[in-house]
């Protein structure tokens, strides 16, 4: 039996480009804040921004379990209130084989920690049913008022037996 895992994303530090994701609007990369290396992804910083990345993968047909892992840091001088005016990163992972089906739909608010970096979690709710389908995962700042979404370390952990580790943020 497997016992296992992959990390599924091809340079999830930025360190050699955004070569394998795929970009709508202005992100950009940038080695003014890293977590992980010397780069990362900025989503936003202007007004009226709209910046996505996207990024497909095939889920193995051992797969068992699957986990999205990221660190991002937003900096804004907006109020600290919910508004989606102020800036919001919206997280998907959508079933690119069934139409677009979301199987994940979260979303970070300008309530979030600001001006550090935090780490996130999230799994794929029953992994198992999209072997050999194709995912898509898309980070898609938007904002009205200036607020920068920094973006690093993305990885992508597809297992099998033992579940997924456990890191230290889910949302």
């Amino acid at each position: 039996p497997c016992n296992g895992f992959t990390q599924a994303i091809q340079d999830p530090s930025f360190e050699l480009g955004p070569l394998s994701w795929s970009t709508v609007g202005a992100p950009i990369r940038t080695n003014l804040f890293a977590s992980d290396g010397n780069w990362s992804v900025l989503l936003g910083g202007y007004y009226n921004a709209n910046d996505l990345i996207g990024y497909h993968f095939t889920v193995p047909y051992w797969t068992e379990t699957a986990a999205l892992y990221f660190d991002e840091l937003m900096i804004s001088d907006g109020p600290i209130s919910y508004n989606p005016y102020y800036g919001i990163l919206y997280i998907q992972i959508v079933d690119g084989t069934t139409g677009g089906t979301k199987l994940v739909n979260s979303y970070l608010d300008n309530t979030q920690g600001r001006y550090g970096w935090a780490h996130w979690r999230i799994p794929i709710p029953n992994a198992w049913l999209y072997r050999g389908h194709e995912l898509g995962i898309t980070f898609d700042g938007v904002t009205s008022f200036p607020s920068s979404w920094f973006i690093d370390n993305t990885r992508l952990y597809l297992a099998c037996g033992n579940s997924v580790a456990n890191e230290d943020a889910q949302i």
